[in-house]
């Protein structure tokens, strides 16, 4: 399962529990509400209602006709019609209403508390009895002023110790469960942010620390790790690169020391003519050569030696340059029987008892994109290499150009001993030189500077052993532009 779509189930995971949690309080409360408040709180209201419209009725209680009776009268009329009746106390004495009822109501405690709050307006309840008051003070004189009923009209203000336990009860009740809610939500955020950090600081701990290895340059440390797909394809891909870069490394080495032994065998192969030429050019000087045919072998000898030296350089220039990725090449579009008729008059020139056959079989419509003078000289190279190194008594070359639908297919064979497998796959690394004992000449550039050259122009190279050596190009060719470069002219 992926990083995402296991965040996404593990925060869904969350809010459902969450959700359920909610739902099962909503429930609990719905149900306590409905089977045991939804009555009282009906009543409490009905009942707060016509309390309200006491309490209004008192409040708007024209005092400055206090001692009117028939103003009495028709208050106490009104207050007949909502099943309440009028009681007025005058200094603690009745003044107004029915006697009894006015000992039943009157006591110390409310005496008091009319003296101490005058003008305000209470609701209470007295045994079976329940009022809405009203004290106030006219020309010195103290008066109560109470709407009076024996039913539960007033209830919800005046309902008693009970009435207060179960409703402090039922808000204990439900700040308890919003509490426990609240405790349950964040456990599961926790328990879920646990299981999260545990699953991704596994796989980030073990990167971490082949990390740290690798800036210490210990490319061994493995990370095995199964779990959720991305944190795998980061640890494989880790461990992907430790290898890329051993592998660098190793190659590094390699080409560092080929390198160095490379500098060494061009030092010698330099030395070696230019030991040659000095030789010559101080016999000269020295007069050993006191005859023109003396003369002019030596002046032919100095010649030769120089070219093998321009040669070495220029090569090792060409590599340079080409490593660098500079554009040398001078692409121009050329009939591809032209250009190979061109090579071969080339090597045919430079062989020495070498016995260099061709076999051609192209249209003569074919041509293909190319730096004439480079291309021609991995050919010329390819051929230089088996006449070096193919240890033949008599040594024959044959180059067969075959072409396949858009394809140039370029075989050069000799007869050869041929090479070891275990060598062919390095003979187009740079600076590589089978024969590390140097008795061959040469300086492990040719075959890579082929390489790099047959590359440039699209196409690839490889070696094999068949019969003798094999070397085999394919070049990308073009159909029907008859616009190519004539090489005879």
């Amino acid at each position: 399962m992926n990083l995402r779509r296991r965040f996404f189930y593990n925060n869904a995971k969350m809010v459902i529990i969450i959700v359920l949690c909610l739902l099962l309080f909503i429930g609990i409360f719905a149900l306590f509400f409905v089977k045991i408040l939804q009555p009282a709180i009906t009543n409490y209201w009905q009942t707060g209602v016509m309390t309200f419209e006491i309490v209004s009725m008192l409040d708007d209680f024209d005092t400055n006709q206090i001692t009117d009776d028939d103003y009495l009268d028709d208050v106490n009329s009104e207050l007949q019609q909502k099943d309440f009746h009028l009681i007025i106390f005058k200094n603690g004495a009745a003044h107004y209403g029915s006697i009894t009822e006015s000992d039943a109501l009157l006591d110390d405690s409310v005496l008091e508390y009319f003296e101490n709050h005058p003008g305000s307006v209470v609701v209470f309840k007295m045994d079976n009895i329940s009022s809405v008051c009203k004290s106030v003070d006219v020309d010195g004189d103290s008066y109560a002023v109470l709407a009076v009923t024996d039913s539960d009209t007033v209830g919800v203000f005046s309902s008693g110790l009970l009435e207060s336990r179960e409703l402090a009860w039922v808000v204990g009740a439900f700040l308890t469960e919003i509490v426990v809610l609240v405790i349950i939500a964040v456990i599961v955020v926790i328990l879920f942010s646990r299981i999260n950090e545990k699953n991704i600081d596994i796989p980030l701990r073990k990167l971490s620390n082949v990390a740290e290895k690798i800036s210490d340059g210990d490319f061994s440390t493995r990370i095995e790790y199964t779990g959720i797909k991305e944190f795998e394809e980061i640890c494989d891909a880790t461990n992907a690169m430790q290898d890329k870069i051993v592998a660098n490394i190793s190659r590094m080495q390699e080409y560092e020391k080929s390198r160095t032994e490379m500098f060494a065998g061009i030092s010698h192969d330099l030395k070696t003519p230019l030991t040659s030429v000095i030789g010559y050019v101080k016999g000269l000087m020295d007069g050993i050569a006191n005859t023109p045919e003396k003369q002019k072998k030596y002046y032919e000898i100095i010649y030769k030696k120089s070219m093998t030296m321009s040669l070495l350089l220029d090569r090792l220039l060409l590599v340079t340059r080409l490593e660098a990725n500079e554009d040398v090449f001078n692409m121009e579009t050329v009939n591809v029987k032209l250009f190979f008729e061109h090579c071969r008059d080339d090597i045919m020139d430079m062989q020495d008892n070498t016995d260099v056959s061709f076999s051609f079989e192209c249209d003569d419509d074919a041509y293909i994109c190319a730096d004439v003078i480079q291309l021609s000289r991995v050919f010329t190279n390819i051929v230089e290499n088996s006449r070096v190194h193919a240890h033949a008594d008599n040594l024959a070359i044959h180059m067969d150009i075959k072409q396949a639908e858009d394809k140039l297919y370029v075989s050069i064979k000799d007869n050869g001993a041929g090479t070891p497998e275990d060598e062919i796959p390095h003979l187009f690394e740079m600076f590589y030189r089978a024969d590390k004992s140097r008795t061959d000449p040469g300086s492990g550039i040719g075959l890579a500077m082929s390489k790099l050259i047959v590359e440039a122009h699209g196409g690839t190279i490889e070696a094999r052993n068949n019969g003798g050596f094999e070397i085999m190009i394919i070049l990308p060719i073009q159909k029907g532009d008859k616009n190519g470069k004539n090489l005879d002219s």
